[in-house]
């Protein structure tokens, strides 16, 4: 990796209207109005994931955060999970996964509660995260997942430059975009 690892020290990420910053235990009551949102999930990217990130309870949500937490302690290659952070109202509105699958390719995953699922809210977001973790993370690209149906995020992500991906690092899994 380029740069000082975010495994040292988990960096904060600031834009006009929101922060990254790790994941929290704390954060779990906020993060259920993403994840127990059915329009938010059906949004989100589990592929080669060990669940679908549907929860319902404040526990299913702790011991989620609890092994995003678990995972970051053990270092690289495996993911960092931040908490996005409305900087308005203070309120956690999802989160935002970076992980290297290949020497010069990474994968980002956005978890967005559904009401932020709109093209200058996701803008703002790609711009916040991948605007550091190319050279944080030492990646040539970034691949990240738009089903058809997520039309706002698809904008989003052409509008920042990505474009489909026909062969890509996360086959046979299909929707991806890379820049």
């Amino acid at each position: 990796m380029k740069g000082r690892s975010p495994y040292d020290k988990c960096p904060v990420y600031t834009s006009e209207h929101f922060s990254l910053r790790l994941v929290e235990e704390g954060d779990a009551e906020d993060m259920l109005c993403c994840y127990s949102d059915v329009s938010s999930v059906r949004l989100m990217n589990a592929d080669n994931c060990t669940s679908d990130f549907y929860y319902t309870t404040l526990s299913e949500m702790k011991d989620c955060i609890q092994g995003w937490l678990k995972g970051y302690e053990r270092g690289v290659p495996v993911c960092i999970r931040f908490s996005i952070i409305d900087t308005q109202n203070g309120k956690v509105i999802g989160t935002i996964e970076m992980y290297v699958k290949s020497r010069d390719i990474g994968v980002l995953r956005i978890d967005l509660c559904s009401a932020y699922e709109t093209q200058n809210h996701i803008i703002e977001l790609l711009q916040l995260s991948t605007g550091k973790f190319y050279d944080v993370y030492g990646v040539q690209h970034i691949l990240t997942k738009a089903i058809p149906i997520a039309t706002e995020r698809i904008a989003a992500l052409r509008a920042c430059g990505f474009t489909p991906a026909e062969h890509h690092a996360m086959k046979p899994h299909g929707d991806y975009y890379i820049r």
